[in-house]
């Protein structure tokens, strides 16, 4: 009987280690398929969840409306000028924005709201604004602004938050409020 405790023992022992090699044989089988997991992973096209430029400005025509806010912008994306006949308002703040080029500009010509807050721009960069005949909100607040002309508008009142972050700004002409 000692024999078949000993063999029963030795069978016990022998199988717990056929366990052991199996559950680490099964945990380096899914160790790989995670490395090839990651593999692919890698060297897959990234999909991106922004939409493309494309996408964004057949939404642009359709709504009226773009938004390019907080994107870091130095200057207006050309696909703008494409849709710009359809653009009621235009959200362009916090971004690195100087100047709002005449072309752009000229080719705004039904929009209405225009927010270039908390940009870069400057008096000198407003000049091209003066065609949007159509604009009846601007915000410039946080600029570099030192003058602004506001002549011959619809101009009822001015508020005090206008000159909110805009610590150079020295002189506001209004003339004409026909």
């Amino acid at each position: 009987m000692a024999s078949d405790g000993a063999a029963q023992t030795q069978g016990q022992a022998a199988a717990a280690e056929l366990a052991v090699s199996r559950a680490k044989a099964a945990a380096a089988a899914r160790a790989e398929q995670q490395k090839v997991k990651q593999a692919a992973a890698a060297s897959a096209p990234q999909q991106s969840t922004e939409p493309s430029q494309a996408e964004r400005s057949r939404v642009w025509a359709k709504t009226g409306v773009a938004v390019l806010r907080d994107a870091g912008l130095q200057d207006l994306p050309p696909t703008l000028t494409e849709v710009a006949g359809n653009l009621h308002a235009l959200d362009c703040r916090g971004n690195l924005l100087a100047s709002v080029p005449h072309e752009v500009a000229s080719a705004l010509s039904k929009l209405q709201r225009l927010n270039l807050s908390r940009n870069q721009m400057q008096s000198s960069g407003l000049t091209a604004l003066s065609c949007l005949t159509c604009l009846e909100v601007l915000d410039l607040n946080h600029n570099r602004l030192e003058l602004l002309e506001a002549n011959n508008n619809r101009i009822k009142s001015v508020p005090p938050a206008i000159l909110e972050g805009c610590g150079r700004f020295t002189s506001m002409m209004i003339r004409d409020r026909s």
